[in-house]
């Protein structure tokens, strides 16, 4: 009796989700990734925690200053960052510059910024990031979660 409540629960339930995802309904608050969402991400993104993010050597193309920064790199996808701009940097253009992961890696990445908050840019990339690095970054960042959670 227990499995069968338990199943047709669980069944009730995903059939629920199915409905809002395709309906586009939005609980207060909390978007579904409906179709019409605006919140909706079309790539998996990593937000990394502080002490441990890549760092950007930054050229400046469309900053109010020149010459080489380095800025923290917040969260990534494959199609866009959003850098840490805790010195206010002003950004019209461009953003370019080497992308140096916690591990060594290196790449060199270019895109537009979209759009400044208070301490952050959105950038959104012209070439995009590959898959298998974003997945080895998350594996990496797992990997060092579980070695810091254990005895």
């Amino acid at each position: 009796a227990f499995f069968m409540t338990f199943t047709m629960l669980l069944v009730v339930t995903i059939m629920g989700i199915i409905i809002r995802l395709f309906s586009g309904e939005e609980e207060p608050g909390i978007p579904t990734g409906g179709l019409d969402s605006s919140n909706r991400r079309d790539a998996y993104r990593i937000t990394y925690p502080a002490g441990d993010r890549p760092k950007l050597t930054l050229n400046t193309h469309g900053a109010t200053d020149s010459g080489e920064r380095w800025l923290e790199v917040f969260d990534i996808s494959e199609y866009g960052m959003k850098i840490i701009n805790e010195d206010h940097l002003e950004f019209d253009g461009l953003v370019s510059g080497e992308l140096v992961f916690p591990n060594g890696q290196t790449l060199f990445v270019t895109g537009k910024a979209l759009r400044a908050d208070d301490d952050t840019v959105g950038v959104k990339l012209l070439s995009p990031i590959s898959y298998e690095i974003i997945i080895r970054e998350q594996q990496r960042l797992v990997a060092k979660s579980r070695q810091e959670d254990a005895p």
